[in-house]
């Protein structure tokens, strides 16, 4: 009998093969890669290079910070609405600007930023020179052929520098200004606040006199009416000087005259009260936002991010070189199995530029 081989115990190794059919194998994608080495090293290094200049190159932005809390007016919950409304009588309530979103939306209006364009703003000299005064238009050096096309500019740098946001939790309104000066981005934060101070004086002084003019046509209402219950009132107790006392239906009706003159004086008077209000609210200036945090200079310039700038220039000029490196994969092939096509594609391509040269060549200049 032939001796039977034992089964040996040694694992028998296992090919593992990465076909076509699998996908890009490991052996091509390496082939790939350290094919187009040059590429995929020079053309991210040189573009976060560039980036990295261009970050270091440009000059350094200042930001001041600021916060400020709007005052609440008791004007909407005073007993003059209440009154007008139980009488039948629309009156202009409420108050614009209460809520902290007001203020963030009215930073986006023209009239406020056209306000802090054109304000004249100071830049202390330094080492003897002269102290340098302009507006924002002159800082930002804006160019332009008219003065609408130099605002037009400037506003939308602003929308940029400008920037604002509500903390709900706290009733506040956290306002940032960046510019290229310290002292200016200071000055700005200042101006913003001033503006949205004005503003809102101007609105509730305008809602004052809107009161005003209101409660004095009513006060004359009142004072006739009271006059006439008055004198109802005084003519029913000379009528009835004796005797109405005893009378049921004569006690009646001086109760009734009575509550009419009480209810005559309670209007009177609350429109009186309202009327000395609304005349002191018209000519009030005291300013109706609380300063938390006043805008200060800031100490030193914002970051410029340049790690981050760097590293995302890398990450796109990668991505860039890996793109270039797959067209010239795919026209190399094209080359070879597809002769005819290749070539026709490059005539086209050298039909096109030669177009574009004579284009460039025969523009006016």
């Amino acid at each position: 009998m032939p001796n039977r081989q034992a089964p040996s115990s040694d694992p028998v190794p296992t090919e593992i093969v990465l076909s076509d059919d699998d996908g890009i194998s490991l052996v091509r994608l390496s082939s790939f890669l350290l094919r187009h080495r040059r590429l995929l090293i020079r053309l991210p290094l040189a573009l976060a290079v560039v980036v990295g200049i261009i970050a270091l190159v440009l000059p350094r932005n200042y930001t001041s910070q600021a916060s400020f809390m709007p005052q609440s007016s008791d004007v909407d919950a005073s007993q003059l609405s209440g009154l007008a409304a139980s009488l039948g009588f629309s009156f202009p309530g409420g108050q614009a600007g209460e809520s902290p979103e007001f203020y963030v939306a009215l930073l986006s209006s023209r009239d406020i930023r056209d306000g802090v364009i054109e304000h004249s703003y100071v830049l202390p000299g330094r080492d003897g020179e002269e102290p340098r005064t302009g507006t924002l238009i002159d800082f930002y050096n804006v160019k332009g052929d008219t003065r609408d096309a130099q605002l037009l500019q400037a506003r939308k740098r602003l929308e940029k520098d400008l920037r604002a946001r509500v903390r709900t939790e706290a009733g506040l309104v956290e306002l940032s200004a960046t510019a290229r000066q310290p002292e200016v981005a200071q000055q700005i934060g200042q101006r913003v606040i001033g503006l949205m101070n004005d503003f809102n004086l101007r609105t509730r002084q305008s809602q004052a006199r809107d009161e005003r003019e209101f409660v004095e046509k009513r006060l004359e209402q009142a004072r006739t009416e009271l006059l006439s219950s008055e004198d109802s009132m005084v003519a029913f107790l000379q009528k009835n000087r004796r005797g109405y006392e005893t009378s049921p239906e004569l006690q009646f009706e001086h109760g009734r005259l009575e509550r009419r003159v009480t209810v005559r004086q309670q209007v009177y008077g609350t429109l009186t009260e309202g009327y000395e209000r609304a005349r002191i609210d018209e000519v009030r200036n005291t300013p109706v936002i609380t300063v938390v945090d006043a805008p200060h200079v800031p100490p030193r310039a914002d970051s410029r991010g340049v790690v981050l700038k760097v590293l995302l220039a890398l990450l796109s000029g990668l991505v860039i070189a890996l793109a270039v490196a797959a067209v010239r994969d795919y026209m190399t092939s094209a080359r070879v199995q597809a002769p005819d096509d290749y070539a026709q594609l490059a005539r086209l391509r050298t039909e096109t530029w030669d177009e574009v040269r004579r284009l460039v060549k025969s523009r006016p200049r």
